[in-house]
């Protein structure tokens, strides 16, 4: 949980706090598997009160481990993910929230979901350690990238697998 101490800024408007800070993030799990944080994340970023709200801009930088989706190897993804969100003080009366407002209270911002959103939002389709990952043999297992294995290669479809074997018949 990453919590930013807003006392002396949400009450200031046209006050901006400049961000450069070290972000410990847990562990998430994706749909590619468990992205994980072995080192602070770097935000650098401004925090603006602009007359009721309070914007938060900036990148979002650093590295995660996961596992690579077709070897299955770890490795480190590189982490970079742009940053504009609104949050509003849930105490004000005379302020209608847009849509995508963060509410908050208190003089503590708690900023973690939004940093997370940015996370997975900028995620690749797919995770792969390099571009040419030669993967896994489905036969052995193997990792085709360190070595190579002894099996066959020759895929043939399930459907015509009758007719391969027909054919054999005839060259007899």
């Amino acid at each position: 949980m990453y919590q930013l101490d807003v006392s002396g800024i949400k009450n200031t408007p046209g006050e901006v706090l400049p961000l450069d800070v070290a972000v410990r993030m847990n562990n998430l799990q994706t749909d590619h598997g468990e992205l994980s944080f072995n080192r602070p994340l770097r935000l650098k970023a401004s925090l603006a009160n602009e007359g009721g709200t309070l914007r938060l801009t900036g990148l979002l930088e650093g590295t995660a481990g996961i596992a690579c989706g077709r070897c299955l190897d770890l490795f480190e993804l590189p982490v970079k993910a742009e940053m504009d969100e609104v949050y509003y003080n849930e105490a004000q009366q005379d302020l209608v929230p847009g849509e995508e407002w963060v509410p908050f209270r208190g003089d503590r911002l708690d900023i973690t979901p939004e940093l997370v959103k940015a996370i997975l939002s900028n995620l690749p389709m797919k995770m792969l350690c390099r571009e040419g990952c030669r993967g896994l043999c489905p036969k052995c297992g193997n990792n085709l990238n360190r070595t190579g294995c002894g099996c066959p290669t020759e895929e043939i479809d399930p459907r015509l697998e009758v007719l391969r074997r027909f054919l054999e018949k005839q060259d007899r």
